[in-house]
């Protein structure tokens, strides 16, 4: 046999390929060793392999299974009964007091005054009180020409509506505060779909919507609950101090800055659904509700509200002095307030079942 390979450095002075037979004969004898193991070889690999995920399979198995039967078998700490016991302690008391007794009676009375301002033509706000269902709101309208107020109105009348033909109520958990704060959020929806439709039927009223708050007492007026969309607010003022309850839904209020920080995030008729914000507060005697349009609270800093408020004890005096103030502050919005005080009954006004007592705690 010959070879083709360079001769070695030994060999260079022959001027013809050098035959190295025990090259040639290692070479073969490697060559065929290595094709007679090779399958052996092949075949440990994939045993060793198939053995591994196999024994990996069974481990994870083993694994999955065990949480299972963890999961499908909580411990004693975790079994339904215990889930009562992280209900929030606020939440219990609420299902209490809504039940129970209560040791004095809360009497509500309520205001609203409302003005165009001294820069608008239309006035685009509006308030309801309906002293008889616990119930206060106002609704701040935006949109062309007159859609605005076409906006504010619907939703109120949406709102009047429902507590007046008692919508959205089940008899059995009237009392409940889950209730109340659902069928307030239902009422918004509703709302919202009627301003929507009307925005996209009518070519005047195309992308009109308003802002909207309101204020809604449980049956023994131990707790209000607040629902709001858009920038509308809700003050409270108690021992003296005021108290934003709301929370502005406007691009500032979520980062933004500049001149579009005031443009509203959220607002009811803008959008096919809405957004409700809902939120419970104990109630205390001498508490005094403040329901406002940003005409209001915009032009009028949050200390002179409180002190206006507090110095006309008159909730009527104090309403229309807080729309004076907003006036006298360049009044260039319009301005709407609805003040709402708790005021404890005497004993002697509920004492057995007076017809004070009946006509102020209406379960709906």
């Amino acid at each position: 046999m010959v070879s083709c390979r360079t001769p070695h450095r030994y060999t260079q002075l022959s001027t013809r390929p050098v035959w190295r037979p025990w090259r040639s004969t290692v070479s073969g004898t490697l060559t065929a060793t290595a094709l007679a193991v090779s399958p052996t070889v092949v075949v440990l690999i994939v045993l060793f392999a198939l053995g591994t995920a196999l024994a990996i399979f069974v481990f994870t198995r083993k694994r999955s299974t065990a949480a299972d039967t963890r999961h499908d078998e909580p411990p004693k700490s975790l079994q339904p009964q215990a889930v009562l016991s992280v209900i929030p302690h606020e939440q219990l008391e609420q299902e209490a007091e809504e039940i129970a007794p209560t040791d004095y009676e809360l009497r509500i009375f309520g205001v609203g005054r409302t003005d165009v301002g001294l820069r608008r033509k239309l006035n685009e706000d509006a308030f309801v009180c309906l002293p008889e269902h616990e119930l206060y709101a106002l609704a701040d309208g935006m949109g062309a020409h007159a859609a605005g107020e076409v906006a504010s109105k619907l939703t109120l009348e949406a709102i009047s509506d429902a507590f007046e033909h008692n919508r959205y109520l089940s008899a059995e958990s009237s009392e409940q505060p889950s209730h109340r704060k659902m069928r307030l959020v239902r009422i918004l929806e509703r709302a919202n779909q009627i301003v929507w439709t009307m925005s996209n039927e009518v070519q005047a009223y195309r992308g009109m919507g308003t802002t909207v708050v309101m204020a809604h007492f449980s049956v023994h007026k131990r707790y209000v609950f607040i629902a709001n969309v858009g920038d509308s607010r809700c003050y409270r003022i108690r021992d003296g101090q005021l108290t934003q309850l709301t929370t502005d839904h406007t691009l500032g209020s979520v980062g933004v800055l500049g001149k579009t920080s005031s443009l509203l995030s959220r607002a009811v008729g803008i959008e096919p659904n809405v957004e409700v914000d809902i939120m419970t507060y104990r109630t205390k005697p001498d508490d005094i509700l403040l329901l406002c349009s940003d005409g209001l609270s915009r032009m009028v800093a949050d200390d002179q509200i409180c002190a206006t408020v507090m110095d006309h004890p008159d909730l009527n005096v104090a309403a229309d002095a807080l729309i004076a103030k907003a006036k006298d502050a360049g009044g260039k919005d319009n301005i709407t307030a609805v003040l709402i005080r708790m005021e404890k009954l005497p004993p002697s006004n509920h004492e057995g079942d007076s017809g004070l007592r009946d006509r102020t705690t209406l379960p709906v």
